[in-house]
């Protein structure tokens, strides 16, 4: 596949166009409640659970974000799902891919004023739509990772936005934890498809992320892992998908790339 075929099949081919090939049907479980979602496909991962499975639960009651936040859900409320995802060390993109998927599918819903925060959150304006987690599990020769994202359906809490009070329509089967999860799956498997083509493959996906990312020409501050902040403005992603931020107003100096911190869009002063 050359650059310019991934760009006309995956970028601007509908999304939904059949069932999912590396997440059928039948490796989905639903449990009721589970603690997290993540931490079972992680288990799952070190039982040897094959590449490809799916966990949906419909309440967590130890959910868990980025650096050790909690993320809140009723029952029944939110999509709460883990994908065990395997065999390619791209697990440092993998939030992004699950990004753009899901983002995908919320367009097709109708909310086409979302966009991707850097790094993992699909955000409306301030409000937050849907937030991604991806852990790598521990010891494995074999690189695998489980890739979860909770999204907002029928209620969110303060702050948040849910997809249905989004678009005006309070319908299960348009905006269900079936139905969306049906076409996120579809929309995660093209996705990995394309980062995983190659040199092209990435690029064009990598370009794709930027595209829908809502971050790049924000002035942000960053506060990184290991203490201390800086502020610029973010100006790109990288091929490895770290956010690159310059000098507010564009003064010489070179971008630093990102890797991992909390990026907060700041308004301009």
């Amino acid at each position: 596949m050359t650059a310019d075929d991934t760009n006309s099949d995956a970028l601007n081919s509908p999304v939904f166009s059949s069932s999912s090939r590396r997440f059928p049907l039948e490796s989905r479980v639903r449990v009721a409640e589970t603690g997290s979602t993540n931490a079972d496909v992680l288990a799952w991962a070190s039982s040897e659970s094959p590449p490809g499975s799916v966990l949906v639960a419909a309440h967590q009651s130890a959910g868990r974000g980025r650096l050790d936040r909690t993320w809140e859900a009723k029952s029944g409320d939110a999509l709460l799902v883990s994908f065990l995802v395997g065999g390619a060390d791209v697990h440092g993109l993998l939030p992004l891919a699950l990004g753009v998927a899901a983002l995908d599918v919320v367009h097709t819903r109708g909310a086409s004023s979302a966009g991707l925060k850097w790094p993992n959150d699909i955000m409306v304006g301030s409000q937050k739509l849907a937030g991604i987690l991806v852990e790598v599990a521990p010891g494995e020769t074999e690189i695998a990772a489980a890739a979860g994202i909770g999204l907002n359906l029928g209620a969110a809490p303060v702050g948040a936005v849910a997809l249905r009070t989004l678009v005006g329509i309070d319908d299960d089967a348009a905006i269900g934890v079936d139905s969306v999860l049906d076409d996120l799956c579809v929309s995660f498997d093209k996705w990995l498809d394309v980062l995983l083509d190659g040199a092209a493959g990435r690029a064009a996906f990598v370009e794709a992320y930027r595209d829908r990312c809502v971050t790049v020409g924000q002035r942000v501050r960053v506060d990184k892992i290991d203490g201390g902040s800086f502020e610029g403005e973010a100006v790109g992603i990288d091929e490895d998908g770290r956010l690159l931020v310059g000098s507010v107003g564009g003064s010489d100096g070179e971008a630093i790339a990102v890797q991992a911190g909390d990026v907060h869009h700041l308004r301009p002063a």
